[in-house]
């Protein structure tokens, strides 16, 4: 039972990312998808714990603001996320979201003083070959477009993917009281309630616009978001935190790999495929050190 619901939230986060690339498929919006996208995840998260939720909201001011910054960091990373997988592709996107937990064992160490052994600096430098040789591109084919402009978001999603990280790490350390489940439903909240200005000066400024397409992808990307939040959260119980998170990140750079390759014929280069290797070792050195 414990790898099925793994698998279910390996699934739907994969899933997930793919999305993005189908928002570009089909043309749709990105900032009105993810506002919906998280109103969505934010009604099914009521739906299902508001009495939990009205329990975890009487918590004081600071931990409130720390959902309330981890629903901005969710905003930042999607809008990130949606732009790197589209000029990148798919298993860029993976690859660099997962590796972005460089950033958290860091702050791990820095900030608790935990132990640094040679395993987690093995699994650093890894880590940053990784993702080097997963962003080696070959050679543009003919009238594919140039993506140069655009390569300041492969650094900025690991940044924006690792603070995340590191904020979770944060919230297990000073709140562990507080259910994950009801963390990320008010973190869901706080970030579709920073999305509404956002998008209405977007809109008046006509720098998007919103179309009645993109309420049906607001409606999947928020389903499948909040159904990787559960499924995890339900797999937690039946495993040991150095055993799940390897599995889960792992899992889903591998899916999200196949994906690139078979669904949407990215092509990889023998040394994205080496980064894609890496990646998984690095992981577990990471994780498991």
């Amino acid at each position: 039972m414990g790898f099925l619901l793994l698998a279910c939230s390996i699934f739907f986060s994969t899933f997930m990312v793919a999305l993005f690339k189908e928002i570009e498929r089909f043309q749709l919006n990105l900032l009105p998808v993810i506002t919906l996208n998280y109103l969505v995840c934010a009604i099914w998260g009521i739906s299902l714990s508001w009495d939990g939720l009205q329990q975890e909201l009487n918590q004081d001011l600071p931990f409130l603001l720390l959902a309330a910054l981890t629903g901005a960091l969710f905003v930042a990373n999607y809008l990130l996320m949606g732009i790197t997988s589209r000029h990148f592709g798919l298993g860029v996107t993976a690859v660099i979201a997962k590796m972005a937990l460089v950033l958290p064992v860091l702050f791990s160490i820095f900030y608790y003083g935990e132990s640094f052994s040679w395993l987690k600096g093995v699994g650093i430098a890894m880590a940053l070959a990784a993702i080097y040789l997963v962003n080696r591109r070959g050679s543009p084919r003919e009238g594919e477009p140039s993506v140069k402009s655009f390569l300041w978001s492969i650094p900025a999603l690991f940044v924006a993917a690792g603070v995340t990280d590191s904020v979770f790490k944060y919230y297990a350390q000073e709140y562990s009281t507080v259910p994950q489940s009801t963390y990320g439903m008010i973190s869901f909240g706080a970030g579709f309630l920073i999305c509404i200005p956002i998008l209405g000066v977007a809109l008046l400024r006509k720098k998007t616009r919103f179309q009645f397409k993109d309420l049906p992808g607001g409606i999947v990307l928020g389903s499948a978001n909040f159904l990787s939040l559960l499924f995890f959260t339900k797999a937690l119980a039946w495993f040991q935190g150095p055993v799940i998170f390897p599995l889960n990140h792992i899992g889903i750079v591998l899916l999200a790999g196949f994906t690139a390759i078979l669904v949407y014929k990215e092509r990889f280069t023998p040394a994205n495929y080496l980064g894609v290797g890496l990646t998984v070792a690095a992981i577990l050195l990471l994780l498991l050190s």
